[in-house]
C-alpha cells in the first residue's frame, strides 16, 4: 500500500543523496526521528528500561535543529495541570506533574542536578452560564482520580478572587496544588542530556526519505548522504511533532498532523497579581511571567499554516486579546506590550488529542506524536508508556491504548473539551 522508490518523483529533492556512494550506512535499533521534548523523553525513559534489563542496543535521534530554536517545545508556556477531561489525559497529567517534582530522581547525570525552575500556579478555569455543564463534568472526572480541584460558584468568586470582574462568570474551576509551569527550554536539556548519559546518540541531520518494502521500513536517509538501516525487528519512531505528517508522507501514508500557529504576548500592568493561569471563556488565557504577564490564544482564523512561518499578528493583541483583560482584570487596563513570539501546535485536526502507538500496517513504524499542545507536559507520561509497548508489548503503568491511531482509521473520536 505504501511502498515506493527513495528516489520517485515525490522524493525527488534528494535524489543527489541516493546516488551518493560515499554515504555512511549504519544500523540503528531504534532510531528516533525528532528529539524534541518527546523524542528526548522516549529516548531516555527507553535507555533507562535497556540498561535495567540489560538489553544492548544502539538508539539514535535524528534532530534537524539543535538549537531548537523553532521547536514547538522551546516556543510553549511550560504548562503543567491535572484539569482535563478525559480519565487518561488526567492520569498522564498526574505523571507529568509527579515526575517534575521528583526530577532530580529521574534526570540527574553525576554532580549535575536539573533545574527547571518550577512555579506552582493553579490553573483557574472560567465558565460561562452555557459552559456550567461542561465544567461540572470536567469537574466529576477529576474529583474520581483525585486532583485536588474545587468548583466556585458565582456568588463567591469576588471573595476568593477580588481581583477579578465576574461578571459573565457563573462558575469555576481551580485546583489547591499540584499545577504550575516549568522553564520548557530546561526540561528538554535536562531529557536530551539524561538520554546521552545512557549511551543514546543525537544525530544534527535531517530525514529526507525512507525505504519500505510491503511491511516495514527499510532504511532512513539523511540530508548529509548517510543511510540508517533498518531491520523489522527494529523500530523507527515518528517524533516529528509538527513535521510528522512530512514524515509520513514519504512512504505514503496520509496523517492528520498539522502546522497551528499561536501567538504569545509578554506584557506589563505594573501591578502583581497571585499566580494563576487563568482561561477566559473567550478562550484567552494568562498567567504571571516573572514580574510581567503573558497572554495567548487560539487565532480566528486558525487553520494549518506554513511551517516557516513564524510571524507574530500584534493585532491581535490590540483588537482581541487586551480587551478582554481589560474587562476581566481591572488592573489590566493600562498594560505596556513588552514582546511577543509565534510558536507552533503539532495539531492533531482529528480529535485534538495525542497519537502513540505502533502503526498497524508498518511493522517497525512507531507514533508519538500529535499533542496539539499538551507535548511539554504529557512527554514524561508518554515517553514511559511508549517504552513500555516497545520492550515489553503492552502498556503497564498507565493504559495509552485510547491514544492508538486506529481511531483514526476507524473515525472514532477521543475528544478532550479543555484545550488551551
Amino acid at each position: 500500500m505504501f511502498t515506493r522508490n527513495v528516489c520517485s518523483l515525490s522524493a525527488r529533492r534528494s535524489v543527489s543523496h541516493c546516488n551518493n556512494t560515499k554515504a555512511r550506512l549504519v544500523h540503528s535499533d531504534v532510531t528516533i526521528i525528532g528529539g524534541g521534548i518527546m523524542g528526548s523523553s522516549l529516548a531516555y525513559h527507553l535507555a533507562d528500561a535497556h540498561a535495567k534489563l540489560n538489553i544492548k542496543s544502539n538508539i539514535r535521534v535524528i534532530e534537524k535543529d539543535s538549537s531548537y530554536a523553532k521547536a514547538s517545545t522551546a516556543l510553549s508556556v511550560g504548562g503543567i495541570r491535572q484539569q482535563f477531561s478525559t480519565p487518561e489525559n488526567i492520569l498522564v497529567g498526574q505523571y507529568g506533574y509527579e515526575f517534575t517534582q521528583n526530577i532530580e530522581k529521574h534526570l540527574s547525570v553525576g554532580d549535575w542536578v536539573p533545574n527547571v525552575n518550577w512555579t506552582p500556579g493553579p490553573y483557574l478555569y472560567l465558565a460561562s452560564e452555557k459552559g456550567i455543564p461542561i465544567l461540572q463534568s470536567n469537574h466529576e472526572a477529576q474529583i474520581k482520580l483525585g486532583v485536588p480541584a474545587k468548583l466556585i460558584p458565582h456568588e463567591k468568586l469576588a471573595e476568593v478572587f477580588p481581583w477579578m470582574n465576574p461578571e459573565g462568570i457563573a462558575c469555576a474551576s481551580v485546583t489547591t496544588e499540584g499545577e504550575g509551569w516549568v522553564d520548557p527550554f530546561s526540561l528538554l536539556i535536562a531529557f536530551k542530556k539524561k538520554a546521552q548519559s545512557l549511551g543514546v546518540e543525537y544525530i544534527n541531520d535531517e530525514v529526507v526519505d525512507m525505504k519500505t518494502n510491503d511491511k516495514s521500513i527499510k532504511s532512513v536517509h539523511l540530508k548529509a548522504g548517510n543511510e540508517i538501516t533498518c531491520s523489522e525487528n527494529s523500530a523507527v519512531v515518528n517524533c516529528a511533532g509538527v513535521f510528522s505528517t512530512h514524515l509520513m508522507n514519504m512512504i505514503g501514508l496520509k496523517y492528520p498532523v498539522e502546522h497551528r500557529k499561536r501567538y504569545v504576548y509578554i506584557f506589563d500592568s505594573g501591578k502583581p497579581l497571585p499566580s494563576h493561569l487563568v482561561i477566559d471563556p473567550s478562550g484567552i488565557y494568562w498567567r504571571n511571567e516573572g514580574k510581567y504577564f503573558i497572554a495567548g490564544l487560539t487565532p480566528p482564523d486558525d487553520a494549518a499554516c506554513d511551517p516557516e512561518d513564524f510571524e507574530v499578528d500584534h493585532s491581535l493583541f490590540e483588537e482581541l486579546v487586551w480587551p478582554h483583560l481589560a474587562n476581566r482584570v481591572p488592573s489590566f487596563e493600562s498594560v505596556k506590550l513588552m514582546n511577543a513570539w509565534a510558536g507552533h501546535y503539532d495539531y492533531n485536526a482529528f480529535d485534538y488529542n495525542a497519537i502513540v502507538g505502533k502503526h498497524p500496517d508498518v511493522s517497525n513504524l512507531f507514533l508519538l506524536n500529535g499533542f496539539s499542545g499538551h507535548g511539554l507536559q504529557q512527554s514524561p507520561a508518554m515517553g514511559r508508556g511508549l517504552t513500555e509497548l516497545m520492550v515489553h508489548d503492552k502498556y503497564q503503568t498507565l493504559d495509552l491504548s485510547c491514544f492508538s491511531v486506529e481511531r483514526w482509521f476507524q473515525n472514532k473520536q477521543l475528544l478532550e473539551s479543555n484545550i488551551i
